[in-house]
């Protein structure tokens, strides 16, 4: 699971709960990147270990950029100018600690465990 789907969504919901559509699309859109970031993993693994041509590493990309980008998009352009709203800088460093006693945090703030 994403952690914005467990520590981030969950407060913006709670501090504005008209997000909720827009959250839920959001959590919907983590769900349907899931497969494809696994995916990519594993083509990557085997491509490094000369197991997987460059043609399913290039279309394991394909497949993620798909649902990644317009994500990525609607989540910058629509949700975090809520976030950025509604949380102040405490907000977003206990946010960020919450998230690290999971586990350290790959890829950004907020990124899949």
């Amino acid at each position: 699971m994403l952690r914005a789907s467990t520590y981030l969504w969950p407060e913006l919901l709670r501090r504005s709960p008209d997000l909720e559509p827009l959250l839920d699309r959001m959590d919907a859109d983590h769900a349907a990147i899931q497969g494809p970031m696994e995916h990519i993993e594993a083509v990557g693994a085997a491509f490094s270990r000369g197991e997987a041509s460059a043609e399913e590493m290039d279309d394991a990309i394909t497949r993620l950029e798909e649902v990644l980008l317009p994500h990525l998009a609607a989540e910058e352009g629509e949700a975090m100018p809520h976030a950025n709203r509604l949380l102040s800088e405490s907000d977003w460093n206990s946010l960020a600690n919450k998230a690290w006693r999971k586990g350290p945090i790959k890829d950004g703030a907020f990124a899949c465990n």
